[in-house]
């Protein structure tokens, strides 16, 4: 793991990943269904902007009022690299009818194109998150804990939690919570690509994704070293939310079902 690649950070790498693997996969599938250069455009930029937006509203959501105690601090936690990923998904949600009407794109038929793709989204920000070092989780004594090196961010609040000696060569092991994210990510791609074909209704994969990325994220926030408390709570009410929907749904389907008249002897 490197902090930094060149004079990048690792987390920006992360998100360049992302913005190819994700991003590339949504666009490749927008076209693919006979979508415009502009509405392609549109739709992209759109979620983009609104990612970033959410993401970052919901960091200084969470951290209020520690960066709002004078103009230097506000810069400082709107430019920095802390990030909030569920605060950019239900604000792309959100938006993701008013962008559906600019393309001229019915809203659940487009989630639905590209809602695999945002696994994709998450296994490359969460592999930026492995290598900067952040995201990272508590101590563990699992084979599959790792121990992050010298300048990595997980060393350096180790240092200062005390939990390793100064001058340690590499930090205590932990969940590597930043892969577990990630693996998340993946299923849900390749989950819902095979999905795609066997849908009952439109938004059905949307649906699918929201339940699965939010109780997946809610649950594994138990695992992060410096809790996310409100961004867990939210994460809560939304997979809350999504799953009363769904039930909601199945409740009418099954009402609303035709029942096939019982032949007469």
């Amino acid at each position: 793991m490197h902090s930094h690649f060149g004079d990048y950070p690792a987390h920006l790498v992360g998100w360049l990943l992302a913005g190819l693997l994700g991003g590339g996969t949504a666009v490749w599938l927008m076209y693919r269904a006979g979508l415009s250069e502009y509405q392609i455009a549109v739709a992209f930029y759109a979620r983009l902007i609104t990612l970033l937006i959410g993401s970052k509203l919901l960091y200084l959501f969470e951290a209020w009022p520690e960066w709002a105690t004078d103009p230097a601090s506000v810069v400082a936690a709107l430019f920095s690299a802390q990030l909030r990923l569920p605060g950019g998904l239900l604000l792309m949600v959100v938006t993701g009818p008013f962008i559906a009407r600019a393309t001229r794109v019915r809203y659940l038929a487009l989630a639905d194109m590209i809602a695999p793709a945002g696994g994709l989204l998450i296994l490359g920000i969460r592999v930026g998150c492995f290598l900067q070092g952040c995201c990272h989780g508590t101590p563990s004594g699992l084979p599959w804990a790792v121990r992050f090196p010298p300048l990595s961010d997980a060393y350096l609040w180790q240092l200062e939690e005390h939990l390793i000696p100064v001058g340690a060569p590499r930090g205590a092991a932990v969940h590597p919570l930043q892969l577990y994210f990630a693996a998340v990510g993946l299923l849900l791609f390749i989950g819902l690509t095979v999905y795609q074909h066997r849908k009952r209704y439109e938004g059905e994969i949307l649906l699918w994704f929201g339940l699965c990325y939010f109780w997946s994220s809610w649950m594994l926030e138990f695992f992060r070293a410096r809790p996310h408390a409100a961004t867990q709570e939210i994460t809560l009410l939304a997979a809350v939310a999504l799953t009363a929907t769904a039930g909601t749904i199945e409740w009418r389907r099954r009402r609303t079902r035709v029942v096939p008249a019982i032949a007469r002897p």
